[in-house]
């Protein structure tokens, strides 16, 4: 599995408005988004690309959503916060209870 603190950047501990979209649940779509994301110096998601699709739409509008409303925290370079990528990976999963 990809190791979400392999970037310099990649602290998001504040994962909100990740849902697993109802459409995905009901057609049993399982997966895993990989997103690349640059980080401005204020610890904000300036853009967010697709690096590998899950292969559900739905699954990948969601992760890009969610993404897009996430708290970073910046790279620093001399003590100083500074912008950078980062790869982001996103797994859904449904669990049977």
């Amino acid at each position: 599995a990809p190791d979400a603190g392999a970037a310099v950047g990649a602290d998001y501990r504040n994962r909100k408005g990740l849902r697993y979209p109802p459409q995905a649940m009901r057609r049993r779509e399982e997966g895993t988004v990989t997103l690349r994301v640059y980080v401005n110096e204020s610890g904000d998601p300036d853009t967010v690309e697709m690096q590998r699709s899950s292969g559900s739409r739905f699954l990948d509008q969601a992760a890009m959503r969610a993404v897009r409303t996430w708290k970073f925290r910046p790279g620093t370079k001399d003590g100083r916060a500074v912008g950078g990528w980062v790869i982001v990976p996103i797994q859904f999963r449904l669990t049977d209870n």
